[in-house]
């Protein structure tokens, strides 16, 4: 039996079309994306809790934090006593703890410590860190909540 050219050709083209739509629909599909802290991001608030109680509440203090490929650097603007603040170093963020490894600081900063761990909740263009210690057996935590501005 004789096939016409054309017509071969006509099924090999649609075969070929289909088998490209299935790639495309396989390739592009909404896959969810792993969450990033990667950008410049600014304090909006501040919160010393102490048990469960709010004893500081700070919305004016100018801080920043810039994540990106997997540098930070942040600095706070200084206080009354003209204290300078700041910090560069690496980052890794994994299942919502930031670990931030400081090899740079201000001289406030500056212990035998240099890791530091952090709890964050992000949220899209927000994300809240939260720094959990304890001070002569008082349960403290600092809140902090940061907007993204790129």
């Amino acid at each position: 039996m004789k096939v016409n050219k054309s017509r071969k050709w006509h099924f090999i083209n649609q075969g070929f079309i289909i088998i490209m739509v299935a790639y495309l629909l396989i390739c592009c599909e909404n896959k969810p994306t792993a969450k990033s802290i990667e950008g410049v991001w600014e304090l909006t608030n501040f919160y010393r809790i102490k048990e469960a109680d709010t004893i500081l509440n700070i919305s004016d203090k100018v801080q920043h934090k810039i994540y990106l490929d997997g540098h930070v650097i942040w600095n706070v603007s200084s206080g009354p006593d003209s204290t300078e603040w700041h910090g560069y170093g690496t980052y890794t963020f994994e299942n919502d703890t930031l670990t931030e490894i400081l090899t740079s600081t201000s001289i406030p900063m500056r212990s035998d410590n240099n890791m530091y761990l952090l709890r964050v909740e992000l949220n899209g263009n927000n994300f809240k860190q939260i720094v959990e210690f304890e001070y002569y057996d008082t349960l403290y935590q600092h809140i902090e909540l940061y907007k993204k501005l790129n």
